[in-house]
């Protein structure tokens, strides 16, 4: 009987050998930190992974008194051909390279134009980027062939340039990179920006994904998973792939909460198997006047497995949310409420959402009996100064 067991044993652990085998594995050095020149004004210049390692090392422990302001001097290339073409991990590659992750930042960080490349950052946790939780200014910065990987159960707070930002800026910059993550507020940019953030005139051209299903969230964006608490994002476009198994997916905004989203365009892919999924923002949520979506258009294709996928928003509501001078040109579908604008235009206690001055060129398609609309395919509350010419299809 002992010898019968004693096989099973060395069965099953040749078994998990083999398994291992083949799947590859990623082995993460650290590099040594070099302290780089402090310049008259203030800027620590980086020029090198090591500068960028002492930089990290710098901001690992939450200090609003450490403010240190850094500037690129050049582009700097931490890991070559981390990403494949079409934007999935490189597994050839099993050695990496890393600088840490800053992890706390309250200063100015200027990329002066200059990109970081080759970024692999792979853990459990939240809070994944370049710049984990961000209190000052990123401007003029890229970050490109990168990967982010984080497996949460929870709040991710994933994007390339940071995770996370509170009353801060992130101005004129880049990422074309992968982000994804097993829990929800992912962006390609930032994952979420609260309190008076700003985002101005960024762009993203990698993948963005959240792979879980969390009910009620998701909040997955090209440029910001989730957009809160007077915060904006003006003058920025996506043209990566954007894809959760959440509620609230968008191609600038996953959800945006009593904030503004204007000037901004979308041409990548839409899509979510769950509800709320729009081209420039998943769901346009708010209970005050501050929850607009004004001035954008979508040229991407926007679809959902579930209900209420819009050209431009997937949802508008509840009270006072507002769509105004937008246009939609990409394919709408969804198993229910799929409109041209928005899948549903909502309210509450009398006071309802509104969409004005806008237009649909792009097909709208309900693959069920459900309703669909040119504009909006439910709508209690007000339309305005609005025209379509897609067609607007339900399946018989």
């Amino acid at each position: 009987m002992k010898t019968k067991i004693s096989k099973q044993i060395l069965s099953i652990l040749l078994c998990i050998m083999m398994v291992l085998a083949m799947v590859p594995m990623q082995t993460v050095f650290a590099v040594e930190a070099t302290t780089p020149p402090l310049n008259d004004e203030g800027y620590y210049e980086i020029s090198t992974v090591e500068h960028l390692k002492w930089f990290a090392d710098m901001h690992a422990v939450e200090d609003p008194a450490n403010i240190n302001n850094a500037k690129l001097m050049a582009d700097i290339t931490i890991n070559e051909n981390v990403l494949n073409d079409d934007g999935t991990l490189n597994t050839d590659n099993t050695d990496y390279v890393s600088t840490g992750l800053i992890r706390y930042f309250y200063g100015t960080f200027d990329g002066n134009g200059h990109k970081i490349s080759g970024i692999y950052s792979s853990f459990t946790g939240n809070g994944n980027g370049f710049i984990r939780e961000n209190y000052g200014v990123i401007k003029n910065l890229g970050i490109v062939d990168s990967y982010f990987y984080s497996d949460y159960d929870g709040i991710a707070a994933s994007g390339a340039i940071c995770g996370k930002t509170y009353d801060g800026e992130i101005i004129n910059c880049y990422s074309s990179s992968t982000v994804l993550s097993t829990g929800y507020r992912v962006g390609g940019i930032c994952g979420y920006a609260t309190s008076a953030s700003k985002i101005i005139d960024c762009y993203n051209t990698g993948n963005v994904y959240s792979s879980k299903n969390f009910g009620e969230y998701g909040e997955v964006g090209g440029i910001v998973g989730w957009l809160a608490y007077n915060s904006l994002v003006k003058g920025c476009y996506n043209e990566g792939t954007v894809s959760g198994d959440g509620r609230r997916t968008g191609g600038i905004v996953g959800e945006n909460l009593h904030s503004t989203i204007e000037d901004c365009y979308n041409s990548g892919t839409v899509s979510s198997t769950r509800a709320y999924v729009g081209g420039i923002c998943g769901d346009n949520y708010g209970y005050s006047a501050d929850t607009i979506i004004r001035n954008c258009y979508n040229t991407g294709t926007v679809s959902t497995a579930d209900f209420d996928a819009g050209g431009i928003s997937g949802r508008n509501g509840w009270q006072y949310a507002l769509i105004e001078n937008c246009c939609n040109f990409g394919s709408v579908t969804a198993v229910r409420t799929a409109g041209g604008i928005s899948g549903n235009n909502t309210g509450n206690e009398g006071e309802y959402a509104t969409i004005r001055n806008c237009y649909n060129s792009g097909s709208v398609n309900c693959t069920t009996t459900y309703e669909a609309g040119g504009i909006a395919c439910v709508s209690y509350g007000t339309l305005k100064n609005c025209y379509n010419t897609g067609e607007v299809t339900c399946a018989k």
